[in-house]
């Protein structure tokens, strides 16, 4: 994986609903329902709320 920043990515369809990650962490994909962006959550996770990640279509 890559290091992901919603807030610098122009495709992102909602910025504020995207969910910065670093090589490195570990990712639980909630939501794989879209071909582009997926709903994922940080691990280990506090909270319930998922973000917004690229689909690894996208991440190449």
């Amino acid at each position: 994986m890559v290091d992901y920043n919603p807030h610098v990515d122009p495709s992102i369809p909602c910025a504020d609903a995207g969910m910065a990650f670093r090589k490195g962490d570990i990712l639980e994909i909630v939501d794989q329902s879209d071909s582009l962006w997926w709903q994922a959550v940080k691990l280990p996770s506090n909270t319930a709320c998922a973000g917004l990640i690229p689909s690894t279509s996208l991440l190449k």
